[in-house]
């Protein structure tokens, strides 16, 4: 049997102090990408998804209070190959600096008392952590894409942990069919946001 390619992270909670609230902790436990429960939280986030992104990647499972309570899901991957937001840090191109990685997925369910932006908060020096044992590259930058949806601050979780807006895709994707050639479709443009060292260059006047 081949050997993985990369170190399995053992199934041991992450516990760290809650960025607001005493006698609250949070703990981070990284899973499976197939873990079924997972795999049903992806499914009930994007209905038409049928598995986490290809390549790299990394899940946790999200819980909350001293007798842990399982409050959701979060979730790193390879970042996008093209992005022309990157542009406002600075890039000379739309391909990601190294040791970006994107958010796929942060998803949350049922009661609880943590913000969600807590929650970010507390999870990001655990994630850098976890993703350079995986992989033993540094994790410096994230990047996340935001629906519109129906909410009049979209994104603003990411924000008030302190996350930067880019701008908009060019509602443009990719799907590659199980047989034949990429396929370019027109998507709904989504909010990007990006947290890491780069800081946004102002709008051109």
């Amino acid at each position: 049997m081949a050997k993985p390619k990369y170190p399995v992270l053992e199934s041991i909670p992450r516990v760290v102090q809650h960025p607001r609230l005493m006698g609250v902790p949070l703990s981070f436990t990284p899973v499976s990408s197939q873990d079924p429960a997972f795999l049903a939280a992806l499914h009930r986030h994007y209905t038409g998804s049928k598995r986490a992104p290809p390549g790299r990647k990394q899940v946790w499972e999200i819980a909350e209070g001293g007798e842990p309570k399982v409050i959701g899901y979060i979730g790193l991957s390879d970042p996008f190959d093209v992005l022309p937001a990157r542009k406002r840090l600075g890039l000379k191109s739309n391909q990601p600096d190294r040791g970006t990685v994107n958010n796929f997925i942060y998803r949350l369910e049922g009661g609880r008392l943590s913000l969600a932006s807590d929650i970010l908060k507390a999870w990001l020096p655990v994630a850098q952590v976890d993703w350079e044992l995986r992989y033993g590259e540094p994790l410096v930058a994230i990047e996340t894409l935001i629906g519109q949806g129906e909410s009049s601050n979209p994104g603003a979780s990411f924000k008030a942990a302190g996350f930067r807006t880019l701008g908009m895709t060019e509602g443009r994707g990719r799907r590659r069919p199980t047989h034949g050639k990429v396929v370019y479709i027109d998507t709904t443009p989504k909010l990007v946001l990006y947290w890491g060292p780069r800081a946004r260059l102002p709008e051109a006047p």
